[in-house]
């Protein structure tokens, strides 16, 4: 090139870096040569998602739909341990089938959307299940009494020693 003036340019493409604080270096040399300039730092830019022109920043809203989802399952946990506490086993299974299958399919319908709907598969399925866990226990516990007792052997049993 003849000695002059030239401008450089180059065009960075939408949601390339993360937020954050970025620092760019320039050098010119010849190689193995010598060098002509370096600056470390010439060039300084932050990058705040929050408020950036044509950009979406759906990662709050779906945080606070997956933690009120994480909420709802942590409560569907402890409904299956007091369910394992009182030794309703085959309602545990029933219970922990209607979450897995009811998470496989509001996740895939919702998977479909756009990303701002994102974990509400997750957050239907927990709510649905634990609808469903807190009828089913509560109908079995309000005949607590009668499950107990009715598993009890019905007459009275003694032994008799032979002389």
């Amino acid at each position: 090139r003849k000695a002059g003036r030239y401008v450089s340019s180059c065009t960075i493409p939408a949601d390339t870096f993360n937020e954050g604080r970025f620092v760019i270096g320039i050098n010119a040399s010849s190689y193995l040569v010598k060098r002509y300039f370096g600056d470390e730092r010439a060039l300084n830019f932050n990058v705040n998602a929050t408020g950036a022109p044509g950009m979406q920043w759906v990662e709050v809203p779906v945080f606070r739909i997956a933690t009120v989802g994480a909420f709802l399952h942590s409560l569907l946990l402890i409904t299956i341990i007091l369910a394992l506490y009182f030794d309703f086993k085959p309602l545990t299974l029933k219970i922990c089938l209607v979450f897995m299958i009811t998470n496989g399919l509001f996740t895939f319908i919702t998977g479909k959307l756009p990303a701002p709907f994102l974990g509400y598969g997750y957050l239907a399925s927990c709510f649905v299940s634990l609808a469903f866990a807190f009828y089913a226990l509560d109908s079995r516990l309000k005949k607590l009494e009668y499950l107990t007792f009715s598993s009890q052997p019905v007459g009275i049993h003694r032994e008799e020693e032979v002389w």
